[in-house]
């Protein structure tokens, strides 16, 4: 049944594929409440639709606000690109708000929402809001998402929320008054300085030999923390990866320093390199403008190696989404990549041929 467009609300989110932002399209025409989306079923759009069905219906719930007769017909349009987590929860919550009168359509006009509700109608941080935000910004938008995101948005110019109620008040035109979280408590372990000049000199990746107990990781640590602040550019680049993998802390605000990367080497290709159903950043994006450690580098499966290099060669992996239907390209530029062997018998052993290679210089015994 095709809907005059003046009887459909339409709000906007973002969903992320690696550590790129593309926009959701949320409409809600007349009907029964229902949520569908416009990607495929394998991807499994339907158990998504169910579970922002249920969060949704329930935090507006909460409020007072009955969906299930006339809340409306929701269509989630992707673009058929990706399938993200809640992030959508809030976009659709406020256009079914609009759509029943609870706020003014023109409210929900310039503003991107993103953020996942609990059936309380908590709003839930999620992973990526740096990007997006930015994203929005450059589009003129208002990012609108949950007070524990707040780290990663510019108090000025976009709007964190503790609640559903806070925002939809908001909306209407009404002040929101929040607490700012408490900064969390930063560790300060102090670590051997390691000259500038000596950090120029080191080759792009090393291995070095040590014996068990050597503070290898004391030294990882140290070369870490001589590398001078991130860039702007670099600053912007690490944060937005970080905060694709969900990994930065509510009120952490921009990295600027080089991160350090130290994966277990029983880490998988995808864990390492990126990818799976959510396209997540690896070790290796993760370490991007830092640090990787691969300790017992000789454990490491010599086909895990051979991509980790190819890739921070290249300066870029091209990670699969799970089921191989979608590629998204992540950074991969460690500034040194750093691996720890404790037997040389057992490193030329399994890799010795790659050891040798161009890419990968050698320092044993240093």
């Amino acid at each position: 049944m095709q809907h005059s467009p003046s009887n459909i609300v339409k709000s906007s989110s973002y969903g992320l594929l690696g550590i790129t932002p593309f926009p959701v399209h949320i409409e809600v025409a007349p009907g029964p409440f229902s949520v569908q989306t416009d990607l495929p079923r394998s991807a499994g759009s339907d158990a998504l639709a169910k579970e922002i069905k249920l969060r949704v219906s329930s935090a507006l719930q909460q409020l007072g606000v009955s969906v299930r007769e006339v809340g409306g017909a929701v269509t989630i349009r992707t673009g058929g690109l990706s399938l993200s987590s809640g992030g959508w929860d809030l976009a659709v919550a406020v256009a079914v708000a609009a759509h029943l009168g609870a706020i003014p359509r023109e409210s929900l006009a310039d503003k991107v929402f993103m953020a996942e509700l609990s059936v309380a109608g908590l709003l839930h941080p999620v992973r990526g809001v740096f990007p997006c935000a930015r994203q929005a910004r450059l589009a003129g938008k208002k990012f609108v998402g949950s007070i524990r995101n707040s780290g990663e948005m510019v108090p000025t110019m976009d709007r964190a929320a503790n609640t559903l109620s806070d925002v939809l008040a908001w909306l209407r035109g009404e002040p929101m008054f929040l607490e700012p979280l408490p900064a969390a408590p930063r560790a300060n372990v102090p670590s051997p300085t390691i000259a500038a000049e000596k950090i120029a000199a080191l080759p792009k990746s090393i291995v070095v030999l040590a014996e068990f107990g050597d503070g290898m990781h004391g030294v990882a640590r140290a070369i870490a923390e001589s590398l001078p602040d991130l860039s702007l550019a670099d600053s912007v680049l690490a944060t937005s990866i970080y905060s694709a993998a969900g990994l930065l802390q509510s009120t952490g605000g921009m990295l600027t320093r080089p991160p350090l990367r130290a994966p277990h080497h029983t880490v998988s290709e995808a864990g390492l390199l990126g990818g799976g159903l959510q396209m997540r950043p690896g070790e290796v994006s993760l370490a991007t403008c830092g640090v990787l450690v691969l300790d017992q580098i000789d454990e490491f499966r010599r086909s895990t190696l051979e991509a980790l290099l190819h890739a921070t060669k290249a300066g870029f992996v091209e990670a699969l989404r799970q089921g191989g239907d979608l590629s998204v390209r992540l950074p991969a530029a460690p500034r040194l990549t750093l691996g720890i062997a404790y037997s040389k018998r057992a490193l030329d052993k399994r890799h010795g041929a790659l050891m040798s290679s161009a890419e990968f210089k050698a320092m044993l015994g240093a």
